[in-house]
């Protein structure tokens, strides 16, 4: 349901005035922000790296050539944790240096990165939320099957509307967790200062983990969905991407960025800055305690060795262990001999013959929701929804909107009916560029808001004035608050592209063709009828569009049969557009037709029947008690989260 979470802590660094004795007349505005910057700036320990990178670089002129070309100069520079200094030609030049780095407090090696912002006076934090939590994200962010919260409702949770209802405060729970967990790895006193009201949303990334019986049957799907995908693909989309295991786009620059993918490549898959896959990481976890706890495991293990490959034991005279670790490895990647590496990861914290099994009948949709585009959202459906004195300057806008449209496109006459239809006059195109000027501002989301902010978000309360005076200027707030609406409206639009790329069943070529022979058979029936009460030959004198509308209109069953005789190798309906040269117009009256028969856009023929597989939680919450030791393999090493609330440390 959520995968990353980027959000900043404000106020690291500002100061109030303070008349206390024993203050210099200022004092920090949080002194838990404070405290947690100086600790990440400064403290020395297993859980902290920070990164320093200088580089300079100039530009000169060649003196062969009229182009300008890149050189690296070289300069004397000092790097403190504040500033660099760099001297150059006699002169000091000094830059302010935005520290980043990354914390390791999980036992998964997961790494959350996190920067400092000098500007902005804040910290930046951004992690993956279920890696955070399990050390991988084949488990979803999602109450597990023995806390309290989901035995309350264990129905109810399989859906969406109960997930999305409640996401928004175990979003800011998490929160709460991941600054007691800071404050316990920084040695810090207590939570109790922290206030949530410093916390700025940036980015929210979501997700969802579509479970198959197989591997075979997730591809197949993948390569379905392939099909038909650039359907979706707007003329503004900026990214449009076709892997052999994966695609993805973006609507526009501001825009929503969405991915499916194969889960069990990604899984194995060398990926990010780091170049490093979710299976390197948990095996390097497994190998480092393998290694630790040699002494003890070595022998349990090299009987394990024995079992599966006597004839390399006997060679090696029973000295197996980097044999052993290197089959192990192999085995796993390969993903062969299974029954050998999964008695091997009997011994160690990560179950990954298990997990490589799950992550390879997964097919896993992602979206990402940048800051800019929120703020879209935001105005477009949250902002002020039942203000009926805002809903009726939104009416004008989109009045107005519709009119500078056709105007645009050259559409003198239709532009001028709508504006004699809405008797659009001065002041409301006044009222359209005011609308238009707050509809598209960019805001700051907070997790929480004073009443003020509140008050603001759902109410027109500068009405009157901005009514009576024309110069008036809408009040606007930088802030922004993330709500339970705001929140199920984000979740609302993943779940639409969830849904359009679920694959519909192609029915045989001969069922259709009956199908059809049967609708036109109707409609000759409804054409006597429709002569008898009007005279003979009446239905010839309608328009080609009336008759379709009295339902008067054959199908062209030869024009559907080569159509779907294209279905039938495989083909999507897209394809079948292009390579039979179709009109925008056929196509979309071709589409309507075909909708009679459950012939949709996502019609393809497959080779498994994807229709039985689910969209919601109900597999995953399934596989808890159908599998067995599901939750443990899952969540090793701590399987106490199957119990617990996730978010108590």
């Amino acid at each position: 349901m959520l995968d990353t979470l980027e959000f900043q802590l404000n106020n690291v660094s500002t100061k109030k005035i303070d008349l206390q004795p024993g203050t210099d007349g200022y004092s920090y505005y949080s002194d838990f922000n404070r405290l947690l910057y100086l600790r990440l700036m400064e403290m020395e320990g297993k859980y902290i790296e920070r990164d320093f990178k200088v580089r300079k670089e100039g530009v000169k002129q060649s003196p062969t050539a009229d182009m300008f070309e890149s050189e690296t100069r070289n300069t004397h520079a000092y790097v403190s944790r504040e500033m660099r200094i760099i001297q150059k030609d006699d002169t000091l030049n000094s830059y302010y240096l935005n520290t980043r780095g990354k914390l390791n407090i999980t036992s998964a090696d997961y790494r959350v990165r996190w920067s400092e912002s000098i500007s902005k006076d804040a910290l930046i934090f951004s992690l993956s939320v279920p890696k955070y939590l399990y050390g991988h994200n084949i488990g979803q962010f999602v109450p597990n099957v023995h806390s309290q919260e989901f035995m309350r409702n264990p129905f109810g949770w399989r859906m969406w509307n109960r997930q999305t209802q409640n996401l928004l405060p175990r979003i800011v729970q998490f929160i709460y967790r991941f600054f007691d967990d800071l404050t316990y790895y920084l040695s810090m006193p207590s939570i109790q200062n922290f206030n949530i009201a410093d916390v700025e949303l940036l980015r929210i990334d979501f997700c969802y983990n579509q479970f198959f019986p197989s591997q075979a049957m997730a591809l197949d799907k993948l390569e379905a969905q392939k099909k038909f995908y650039n359907s979706r693909v707007r003329k503004n989309s900026k990214v449009h991407s076709d892997y052999k295991t994966s695609f993805n786009y973006r609507h526009s620059d501001n825009g929503f960025y969405f991915k499916i993918y194969h889960k069990g490549e990604e899984f194995l898959r060398p990926k990010g800055r780091d170049n490093k896959s979710d299976f390197k990481r948990l095996l390097g976890e497994n190998l480092k305690f393998l290694e630790e706890n040699k002494q003890d495991l070595l022998p349990k293990l090299s009987t394990c060795f024995k079992a599966h490959f006597e004839k390399d034991f006997a060679r090696q005279n029973g000295n197996v262990y980097d044999k052993l670790v290197k089959y192990y490895e192999s085995y796993l990647k390969l993903k062969e001999n299974k029954k050998f590496t999964k008695e091997v990861d009997g011994y160690l914290p990560f179950k990954l013959t298990f997990l490589i099994d799950q992550a390879d009948k997964v097919l896993r949709y992602e979206m990402n929701f940048t800051k800019r585009y929120i703020s879209t959202i935001y105005k477009r459906s949250v902002f002020r929804k039942t203000c009926n004195h805002w809903n009726r300057h939104k009416t004008i806008y989109r009045n107005v909107h519709r009119y500078n449209r056709e105007l645009s496109r050259g559409n003198k006459l239709k532009a001028e009916q709508i504006k004699h239809a809405y008797r659009l006059d001065k002041k409301q195109f006044e009222i359209h560029v005011a609308i238009d000027k707050s509809l598209h501002k960019k805001h700051r989301f907070y997790f929480k808001s004073d009443d003020e902010l509140l008050r603001h978000e759902s109410v027109f309360h500068d009405y009157k004035g901005f009514t009576l005076n024309r110069h008036y200027k809408i009040k606007e707030y930088d802030d922004a608050t993330v709500t339970n609406q705001l929140m199920e409206t984000l979740v609302k639009m993943f779940k639409e592209e969830i849904e359009y790329f679920q694959v519909k069943d192609f029915k045989k070529v001969e069922t259709v063709l009956d199908a059809i022979d049967s609708y036109n058979s109707h409609v000759d029936n409804k054409i006597l009828n429709y002569n008898r009460q009007w005279g003979e030959n009446a239905h010839k004198k309608l328009t080609h569009t009336n008759k379709r509308k009295y339902g008067l209109s054959k199908l062209n069953k030869h024009r559907f049969k080569l159509v779907l005789d294209n279905m039938n190798k495989g083909k999507s309906l897209e394809t079948i557009r292009h390579e039979m040269g179709f009109s925008k117009s056929a196509y979309y009256q071709l589409l309507k037709d075909l909708k009679m028969f459950d012939i949709y856009k996502q019609t393809v023929k497959s080779k498994f029947n994807h229709y039985i597989i689910k969209t919601d939680f109900s597999t995953y919450y399934d596989n808890f008690y159908t599998i067995k030791d599901y939750g443990k393999l899952l969540f090793s090493p701590d399987t106490s989260v199957l119990s617990k609330d996730v978010f108590k440390r």
